[in-house]
């Protein structure tokens, strides 16, 4: 059986090329470091120590920082939520990539599909959605989450500044 240099049998995915796989890996990279800057906010905002928090899924993390996000003056509450809103959408973006299957990528254009909980089929008798991608969507999905690394890291650099005396 032939397979690839990181062992995986071509008759899995068909080729894949290098190209996707690096798109692919970067897109797990800034969005696990997206991760790690909401836990960073969620720990100033909360004046918490990291280890409370930490290993919560993401999207918990985004949860915990909305409902902090009381305690602090309406200009900070109001741009945190939307950089809230743009990461927890970054992190959705990641999740499809990565869990997704891709029968035979490329970086002229792709197509994945995975499983879907019961909760979010859409229409509800649907178990699977599907995803197209290029390469150029990957990268404007990369840029994007970086851009929200910095958002939120900038939102927790200024959060003491904003938060209301009680």
């Amino acid at each position: 059986m032939r397979e690839d240099d990181f062992g995986i049998p071509y008759n899995m995915f068909g080729p894949v090329p290098e190209t996707f796989f690096a798109m692919v890996g970067r897109v797990v990279m800034v969005a696990s470091l997206l991760d790690l800057r909401l836990l960073d906010l969620l720990t100033e905002l909360e004046q918490a120590p990291q280890d409370k928090h930490a290993g919560r899924p993401a999207s918990g993390l985004v949860m915990d920082c909305r409902t902090l996000l009381k305690g602090y003056d309406t200009p900070f509450t109001e741009s945190a939520t939307r950089t809230l809103d743009l990461a927890k959408q970054a992190l959705h973006e990641r999740n499809a990539v990565v869990h997704s299957v891709w029968p035979n990528p490329s970086a002229e254009g792709a197509y994945g599909w995975r499983p879907v909980p019961k909760a979010r089929r859409d229409p509800p008798s649907q178990p699977y959605e599907s995803i197209v991608l290029d390469e150029g969507m990957l990268r404007k999905m990369i840029s994007r989450t970086v851009a929200q690394i910095h958002d939120v890291d900038r939102l927790r650099q200024c959060a003491a500044a904003h938060r209301i005396a009680t």
